[in-house]
């Protein structure tokens, strides 16, 4: 019978100085109550998230059947990764927190609800019940958690795109700002959310006086991560019904972000096309940088760490100028799972990151037969680290 993926990760993982396990906070705990069931977060939100990422809660669905192998493996594998990568960031989330245990009692207890937020993030979808066909789990909704995020992109999708297949001329916009620097990414954001909401509201009043309907529009926010230039590029990628109010919202960036900008390269406006809501709800950072060589994959948990504190407090998705319909909007049925109620007793199966599935603890079975590859091994092993790797990757 296999190690349960409590045992292996306490007799497998350390830390690479010192051979310190890597302990849960959580010990004596039920681990079910680790992640959110598929309730509401503004009602209850996660104690570890803000209450603007709570307001990006995604809705659940009636769970996945268990022939659907492939929707079962394409999460196995996000799951295999993504239990590695909140390994790391509880790693540089532990290290920061010991540093302030002597010095700063205030500091330290909010880094330790940082450390609860990527244990919470590790414990996603950890069980897995199977009863009448269907299997169902629990999440974390962690914003860097692979396994939500797949989720939350299907759900902003299908609940979008019947409304923006109504615009006659959707466009999408681009708005950037130069890198900047860890230190300052942060303060940056909240600048162009304040520089957002007011061009926003110029644009609503100018439409107004003219008896104009209001503008219509998605915004998402972005940053990702230069390993080459060591800094941070904060941007917005929105659809907005309508050329005109887009290049009016382009132009009043431009005025708006002098300071912020050095020039006009990387704004951009396009036609919205199949595809676009792809690209909008894509995922706020990418997890994998490249280095000068494309083929050169790092995952870097220091500036992943360093883009989701940049982020708390804000939301990095917001509509405006219109309201959703009150009938339930579409669920994503390939990616989506929430609890079910049922006469029958459940099967339970357990995450074991040494066979990447979740295996029954009775008769040994796993459910999605989902095998790692050895480049995802690979990048296991050696791809993730807490430094930059700046000398190396410049090397490259």
């Amino acid at each position: 019978m296999p190690l349960s993926h409590v045992e292996m990760m306490e007799n497998n993982v350390k830390y690479k100085q010192g051979k310190k396990p890597l302990k849960s906070p959580y010990s004596g705990a039920s681990l079910d109550t680790l992640a959110q069931l598929g309730t509401n977060s503004k009602k209850r939100p996660c104690k570890c998230c803000s209450s603007a990422e709570a307001e990006e809660d995604f809705k659940l669905n009636k769970g996945t059947s268990v022939n659907d192998k492939k929707s079962l493996q394409n999460r196995a594998k996000r799951k295999y990764l993504g239990s590695a990568l909140s390994l790391g960031l509880v790693q540089v989330a532990e290290e920061k927190r010991d540093l302030l245990e002597q010095c700063d009692i205030e500091q330290y207890n909010i880094e330790q609800k940082k450390v609860r937020s990527y244990w919470n993030m590790y414990h996603c979808a950890r069980k897995v019940e199977t009863a009448e066909g269907r299997a169902t789990t629990k999440y974390c909704k962690n914003r860097l958690c692979i396994v939500c995020n797949s989720i939350r992109t299907a759900v902003l999708i299908n609940t979008y795109q019947p409304i923006i297949d109504k615009w006659e001329q959707p466009q999408f916009v681009t708005l950037t700002i130069t890198n900047v620097k860890a230190e300052y990414l942060k303060s940056s954001i909240l600048e162009m959310q304040k520089i957002f909401n007011d061009i926003k509201e110029t644009i609503k009043k100018r439409l107004k006086r003219a008896n104009l309907p209001p503008m219509k529009g998605l915004r998402k926010m972005e940053c990702t991560y230069s390993p080459i230039r060591t800094d941070y590029h904060p941007h917005y990628h929105l659809i907005i019904e309508g050329k005109e109010n887009s290049e009016e919202f382009l132009n009043l960036w431009l005025e708006r972000t002098k300071h912020l900008v050095t020039d006009r390269e990387g704004q951009n406006i396009k036609d919205a096309k199949e595809g676009t809501l792809q690209e909008l709800f894509k995922y706020f950072t990418k997890v994998v940088s490249s280095g000068k060589n494309k083929n050169d994959r790092f995952i870097l948990l220091e500036p992943l760490d360093v883009i989701s504190r940049a982020i708390e407090g804000t939301r990095t998705f917001q509509s405006f100028g219109f309201k959703l319909p009150k009938e339930e909007p579409k669920q994503a049925t390939e990616e989506q799972e929430g609890e079910q109620q049922t006469d029958q007793e459940p099967d339970a199966f357990v995450w074991v990151q040494e066979y990447s599935d979740w295996v029954s603890p009775i008769t040994g079975d796993m459910l999605s037969g989902y095998e790692a590859t050895e480049g995802m091994k690979d990048i296991i092993k050696t791809m993730i680290t807490t430094k930059t790797k700046s000398k190396q990757i410049n090397s490259t």
